[in-house]
């Protein structure tokens, strides 16, 4: 998963408003399926980062050996952010947690709203301005404020408004979103006979919104392997 107009930029992790037990994901190594959630205990921006010590789906402790590689990844305010470190102490009372070694570089992105994600999703348009008939295009890419679309015909001139209807899921629930936007990129690829249309939202209903809002976040997170 890629985003475009997303502002990548690094912090120190104690400026990134990390509060007691706020929910840290933590991934042992290079393994990607070995991802486990973890609290936030405290920070010594001199010193360490004080974190749980991750939990299985079983809710048994796993065990973390000191001098192992891992990767942090945490939501704070719209703010992804994400850093690889150490493991300098693990200790077991009066709980299990974990000192990690303050990060050298911390990258975030924030979620704002001209975010955009890849997508490859089927939708539905139909041009308002010139009430046609509804035809089949691709959504390529989208954000909470517009997307572009791929069609193999002709669907819009600029400044056109079209509607369109597309199927998003988000966590397993599937919603079909319906938005008036406005054409504001017309592109024809002669090679292809394809059509690229950039589109600004115009209209959106409000629970439709939330709800694209979400999936964006969700594929922000996917693609820096937090779910």
């Amino acid at each position: 998963m890629k985003w475009t107009n997303a502002e990548l930029f690094d912090m120190r992790v104690e400026e990134l408003g990390l509060t007691f037990g706020d929910t840290l994901q933590i991934q042992i190594g290079d393994n990607a399926e070995q991802r486990y959630p973890v609290r936030f205990i405290g920070i010594n921006p001199q010193s360490s980062v004080i974190v749980s010590a991750p939990i299985t789906g079983k809710n048994k402790v796993y065990f973390v050996r000191e001098g192992q590689n891992v990767t942090l990844r945490f939501v704070v305010k719209n703010v992804v952010s994400g850093f690889a470190t150490r493991v300098m102490l693990t200790r077991g009372q009066p709980y299990p947690y974990l000192h990690l070694e303050i990060p050298k570089q911390v990258q975030t992105v924030e979620v704002r709203k001209e975010v955009r994600v890849e997508t490859d999703i089927n939708a539905t348009v139909i041009n308002k301005t010139h009430s046609s008939p509804a035809l089949t295009a691709k959504m390529l890419n989208l954000s909470c404020s517009g997307g572009r679309i791929e069609s193999n015909a002709k669907v819009a001139l600029m400044d056109n408004l079209l509607n369109i209807t597309l199927p998003v899921v988000l966590d397993s629930i599937e919603r079909i979103v319906t938005m008036d936007c406005y054409v504001t990129y017309v592109k024809e690829d002669d090679g292809t006979g394809t059509f690229l249309y950039g589109v600004n939202i115009e209209e959106i209903d409000e629970d439709d919104s939330l709800f694209l809002r979400g999936f964006i976040y969700q594929e922000l997170l996917r693609g820096m392997h937090m779910i």
